[in-house]
């Protein structure tokens, strides 16, 4: 009968004493599993619910102490909230198993449930992010360094670079950047196409092709190409229907539609005429003069340097001429920028408007047929991003539509992370203020029509979206900005520029899966973006060195140490005059032949399995025993001598003749696989022999060939060179098949093994614990009683502990205690040959 437990409280307790004492019960470490059970049932209904002051339960402190069995308890029982969270950072049990290291404590609350990229805290952080961020405070990213493209969207005209048309939701790395270790430095983001420039001054396309704005002639591309022709350049802009690349030498080279619209070159082309490839822009009045920066709409294009801005395309009033012509075909110096005093630092077009600012900090723009001064002493400016303008709708160009175009909105960043806002609705320069729990430095920014995407100082990316609120202006500000409203130089004041009632908010919201951002880019309508990061290997102080691994040597001192006497060997098989001591389990995983002949055989008294083997020469089968426990043999090994000793140990028989056991013998055609038992191994028989006994037998995709020396018979003089025939044959009767592709790529030249230059298309093997369940000969016991079955010879190869155990007759053979969260890895890591298991000290063994 079952003791009934009287409490104070009922299954709703919020008692804060009770959350208390059981949070700090966990951390104890005088209490073991038992104690905890039995104080946490006793003193509150609810204990696997309530929390402490600070909004932490007892599977928090748990996770953060790695208490593994306090966690599997409270799962077990059901009442657990595996995705509650603490009140000081919004953390789950799994953000804090994660941010102390307690990996035992995670996995387990990973099986059970609990998500690793979805559940976000105070600061937009999920389990995985507080993993990804744990590097040394010293890490900086910066754009120099070597780096990766990651891009996502709706990938509507294959902008992405993804291979495929597919939308993808998160950020994912393009591919073909990687494959060809190329370091990005600039993306820029169409609506039709992708421009991506490396570091090594190369261009890189992908996109919709139509009108040759990628740069080739090929058609649609859905991963990035190369542009040729054009190298060393240094900086890269596109718009809707064309690209403006510039050179290292200052030289212009475009691509795209060659018409009044967009940008060309002034080779003779017919209008609407495309340019698929890249042309210089040559023009005799602009001969010798280099240009800094380059940048573009989808009407327009812009070249500058620190003493001129030329524009030229459709002129709608976007480029800073009077309203004259419709079509400006070459590059057109802008008069109203021509004075010495201005010197162009930066530059930004859209396809309604150009802004530029100064080094004495002042800022212009040019919109509507006017250039107009909209700031003044800006001088930290770092950035300008521009997004949309109302362009001239009277010209009767297509594409240019009454009222057309957007509100004109023009970005600023400082060198010390502040963001200024101007727009042409509200002529003045405002503060933009971030609404993030935690202070964000900014490095770099993208525009589009609905907000920015930025990029901070810790690699992190952000979307931004305008919060637009009244601004309750002074009155006399107010009559100050209507008195200047027509004038061509309007500027905000400093007192409204810090004042905050003037500001306005840009609410953010991080990107998921950016940690190592140094630039980002984003499309003009907000649908496609991508980031530039860092490579992962970028700060590692010292390279990570992977030791080989030591899986195939264990098992091969495990054949070395092998003998019928120990408690692991089950297994003898005796070929002429020797006896091999092997282990069933291995057999029987690596050969088809051998684990049927095994399974035939009876078990002795001492529990060994007796096996004879007919028309197998023993050296033979000790190579392939050698491969089977350390996958290698002598003759894979080039340079290596391979001398074959006669079958009855003797040095002077010349014929080595065939022992044939009599007795309980199991021949090589025995057993199923319909191999013919007559073939003598040594005496290799003539090639229609050899056809004539696989035609009776079953055929194979490994048979092996070339197998005839000429005259039919071997000749004892050739013995040695045909010690690789005689192997391939014995591995394909015995099912050893990786043993056999290995084989043809090696030959055997006056018995040294010489390599044949060929590649051996095989798998990796990996050793199961559940395959051959009739072989297991020993139990992995659990603390609470689970079993786990398994093979002595893999636990005593791989583990020292084992090893001695098996060797000295401990009391604990046959059964181990070990703890349940481990049990069901143990065997299956030892099974594979690409991790090292480190024992903890837990490992004991049970009385």
């Amino acid at each position: 009968m079952a003791l009934s437990i009287v409490r104070d409280c009922t299954g709703k307790c919020r008692s804060k004493y009770h959350g208390d004492t059981l949070v700090a019960l966990v951390t104890s470490r005088e209490a073991n599993i038992d104690q905890i059970k039995e104080f946490s049932l006793q003193l509150c209904a609810n204990y696997a619910r309530i929390s402490d002051q600070f909004g932490r339960t007892m599977l928090h402190m748990a996770a953060s102490c790695d208490q593994w069995e306090v966690i599997e308890w409270l799962l077990d029982s059901g009442q657990a909230d595996i995705m509650k969270t603490d009140q000081e950072s919004n953390w789950t049990a799994l953000h804090r198993a994660l941010f102390y290291g307690q990996l035992a404590a995670a996995r387990l609350l990973i099986i059970n449930g609990a998500s690793i990229t979805s559940q976000e805290d105070s600061d937009d952080f999920t389990p995985l992010d507080i993993v990804v961020k744990d590097r040394p405070s010293h890490v900086q990213y910066s754009g120099t360094d070597p780096s990766e493209v990651y891009t996502f969207g709706d990938n509507a005209n294959f902008t992405l670079g993804h291979g495929d048309q597919r939308s993808k939701h998160s950020a994912g790395v393009v591919t073909a950047f990687r494959a060809l270790q190329v370091s990005v430095n600039k993306v820029v983001m169409c609506e039709y196409h992708t421009v991506f420039l490396t570091q090594g001054g190369l261009v890189y396309t992908c996109g919709q092709a139509r009108g040759g704005r990628l740069g080739h002639d090929s058609a649609t591309c859905m991963v990035p190409k190369q542009v040729h022709r054009v190298e060393g350049v240094v900086q890269v802009a596109a718009a809707a229907n064309h690209t403006v690349l510039l050179t290292d030498m200052g030289e212009v080279w475009t691509c795209g539609l060659s018409s009044a619209h967009s940008a060309h070159s002034t080779t003779k082309t017919q209008p609407g005429q495309d340019d698929a490839i890249p042309r210089p822009v040559s023009v005799k009045s602009l001969k010798g003069v280099r240009f800094t920066g380059v940048s573009s709409g989808c009407f327009h294009t812009a070249l500058y340097n620190d003493d001129a801005v030329y524009t030229y395309g459709l002129n709608a009033g976007q480029m800073g001429h009077s309203k004259m012509e419709i079509s400006i075909p070459q590059p057109r110096l802008v008069s109203a920028l021509d004075h010495k005093d201005i010197k162009i630092k930066l530059l930004a077009a859209s396809d309604g408007a150009t802004a530029c600012v100064t080094y004495k900090g002042d800022v212009y723009v040019l919109h509507q047929y006017q250039t107009r001064k909209i700031a003044s002493k800006q001088l930290d400016v770092v950035q300008l991003v521009i997004y949309g303008g109302r362009l001239d709708s009277s010209w009767n160009v297509e594409g240019l539509r009454e009222r057309g175009g957007d509100d004109l909105v023009i970005v600023l960043l400082t060198t010390c992370s502040k963001l200024l806002i101007w727009r042409a609705s509200d002529p003045i320069l405002r503060r933009l203020l971030l609404t993030s729990s935690r202070h964000t430095f900014v490095v770099d920014v993208g525009i589009h029509k609905y907000g920015l995407v930025l990029a901070s100082r810790d690699g992190e990316a952000f979307h931004g979206t305008y919060k637009r609120r009244n601004h309750k202006r002074r009155e006399s500000t107010s009559q100050k900005a209507k008195e200047m409203e027509g004038s061509p130089f309007v500027y905000g004041g400093m007192a409204e520029l810090l004042n905050i009632d003037e500001c306005e908010l840009l609410a953010l919201s991080r990107i998921p899966g950016i940690h190592r951002a140094t630039s980002v880019a984003c499309d003009g309508k907000g649908r496609n973006f991508g980031a530039i990061q860092s490579n992962l290997q970028t700060f590692l102080t010292e390279v990570p060195i992977v030791e080989p691994s030591e899986f195939w040597d264990n098992l091969g001192q495990l054949l070395l140490e092998a003998d019928v006497n120990d408690s692991v060997c089950d297994v003898t098989i005796k070929i002429g005059y020797r006896t091999f001591s092997v282990h069933a389990y291995v057999l029987a995983s690596r050969s088809t032949f051998l684990h049927k002949a095994i399974l035939a055989c009876d078990i002795g008294d001492d529990g060994v399995r007796r096996l004879h083997l007919e028309d197998v020469h023993p050296d033979i089968f000790q190579q392939i025993l050698s491969y089977i426990y350390s996958d290698d043999c002598l003759p894979l090994r080039p340079g290596a001598k391979c001398l074959l000793q006669p079958e009855d140990g003797s040095t002077n028989n010349p014929k080595c003749p065939v022992v044939r056991n009599v007795g309980d013998s199991v021949a090589l055609g025995d057993g199923g696989n319909g191999f013919h038992d007559d073939i003598d191994l040594l005496s290799v028989s003539s090639h229609k022999q050899v056809a004539d006994s696989n035609r009776r037998g079953k055929r194979s995709k490994h048979k092996p060939h070339s197998l005839t020396t000429h005259g039919g018979r071997a000749r004892h003089g050739d013995t040695e060179s045909d010690m690789l025939k005689l192997l391939q044959m014995t591995a394909y009767k015995l099912g050893v098949f990786n043993l056999l592709a290995k084989l043809e790529t090696v030959r055997c030249v006056n018995g040294v093994v010489g390599s044949t230059g060929k590649t051996a298309q095989t798998k990796s093997f990996r050793f199961s614990r559940h395959m051959f369940p009739e072989l297991h000969d020993v139990v992995l016991v659990a603390s609470d009683g689970k079993k786990v079955a398994c093979h002595k010879c893999l636990l005593m190869a791989r583990l020292e502990y084992f090893h001695h155990m098996f060797t000295s007759n401990w009391m604990e053979v046959g059964r181990l205690r070990t703890p349940r969260p481990y049990l069901g890895d143990i065997q299956r890591e030892l099974a594979r040959d690409d991790l090292r298991l480190v024992l903890p000290g837990w490992c004991k063994g049970a009385a």
